[in-house]
């Protein structure tokens, strides 16, 4: 099964997909580390660029890959942002949304410079993704444990099947 996960910036998708892979053998796909390999670090091309050139090009690496059956997607934050992309992942494969409220996202450290997370701007954001991350997904998952949240992804997956 073809697995992506869906959820605000520092939300666990990137560590979620890692273990998952590690775990279960199954092949991983990380779309932000995919368009930095391509276009350098996202903040600097959000900023040089600004944000409707790099969706369309997250857009751009999202349809070139040609996923393996069982496999498991960390998105970006923002993949929401674009009706198009909604419908392409929809189509694709199941979405888990990686739930997490803000304050705890504000905790969470991380030395990674993010486009859009400016305190002034956050919670709107916040509040208008956490709405459109749950249209899109077929499952939700509250990640304040990562071990159950890692479990409840391989479940939903069938991946503990092809260990």
């Amino acid at each position: 099964m073809k697995i992506f996960l869906i959820g605000f910036m520092k939300s666990g998708k990137s560590t979620v997909t890692e273990l998952i892979s590690c775990k279960y053998k199954v092949k991983a796909y990380y779309l932000d580390e995919l368009f930095v390999l391509k276009y350098g670090p996202i903040y600097s091309y959000f900023n040089d660029h600004g944000e409707d050139t790099f969706r369309q090009k997250e857009s751009e690496i999202l349809r070139d890959i040609e996923f393996n059956e069982n496999c498991i997607v960390s998105t970006g934050g923002g993949i929401v942002e674009r009706e198009d992309n909604m419908s392409y992942i929809k189509s694709q494969g199941k979405i888990i949304y990686l739930y997490n409220n803000l304050s705890t996202l504000k905790k969470r450290e991380d030395n990674e410079l993010r486009p859009n997370w400016n305190d002034n701007t956050l919670e709107a954001l916040y509040k208008r993704r956490h709405v459109l991350y749950q249209k899109l997904a077929d499952y939700t998952i509250d990640n304040v444990d990562l071990n159950l949240t890692v479990k409840r992804v391989a479940k939903y997956g069938n991946f503990n099947l092809h260990k």
